[in-house]
């Protein structure tokens, strides 16, 4: 499919951008380079993985916890109060406990980690909501639609929000004998959110004095 390779090669802009402007990024961004690195990395195995003939869920099984705290991190640096500090902290120990049990009693790292992946997302969506909140009641911030890391929370919150949607019903989707559309629209949000964090990096780099 013409979108998922569209979809695979799209890390390169974001990558790329980020090595060229990383000395000038903050710590927050300077995290969501490192992810978007290790993004690419698990893109190359995965597909390695793919052509071998291999099973590779595993891998996604992996994945979804270097995800799920690469983020919790980056919002960890941006929360700037401690109880939101403690409700994320409290957020990751539930995902992890629920993981956990889903990979012993439902979904082994043979199987496809639908139901890991719909946790992932709903706590994402909630912890940005959280974070859409502390940025909306900053009066500090001017012309907060064009802040850095208000692009990257509403990025984050649309794949996240997609993704909990399409893993919820990806089993009808296997049903009505549709996948490809399941992969179709998964690599439509993969697009939107690099092509979205590649302008979250190169105006976090030109106005990096107002972060």
């Amino acid at each position: 499919m013409i979108i998922h390779h569209i979809s695979l090669y799209s890390i390169l802009a974001p990558l790329i951008l980020g090595a060229f402007c990383f000395i000038k990024l903050k710590l927050p961004l300077k995290l969501l380079f490192a992810f978007i690195v290790i993004t690419t990395i698990f893109e190359v195995i995965v597909t390695a993985y793919n052509y071998s003939g291999m099973n590779n869920l595993f891998l996604f099984h992996i994945y979804a916890y270097v995800e799920f705290l690469s983020i919790t991190a980056i919002l960890y640096l941006l929360y700037d109060t401690s109880i939101l500090k403690r409700i994320l902290l409290f957020a990751v120990v539930i995902f992890l406990l629920s993981s956990m049990i889903s990979l012993y009693y439902f979904e082994s790292l043979s199987k496809f980690n639908s139901i890991q992946k719909i946790l992932e997302s709903t706590i994402i969506v909630i912890l940005l909501l959280i974070y859409f909140y502390q940025l909306v009641t900053d009066r500090k911030l001017a012309f907060l639609e064009f802040h850095p890391y208000f692009i990257l929370a509403s990025s984050f919150l649309i794949y996240f929000l997609g993704t909990a949607l399409i893993f919820f019903f990806i089993n009808r989707f296997v049903v009505l004998g549709n996948n490809n559309d399941f992969w179709k629209i998964h690599s439509t949000l993969n697009i939107i959110l690099n092509l979205s964090l590649t302008i979250v990096l190169w105006r976090a780099a030109k106005y990096q004095k107002y972060l």
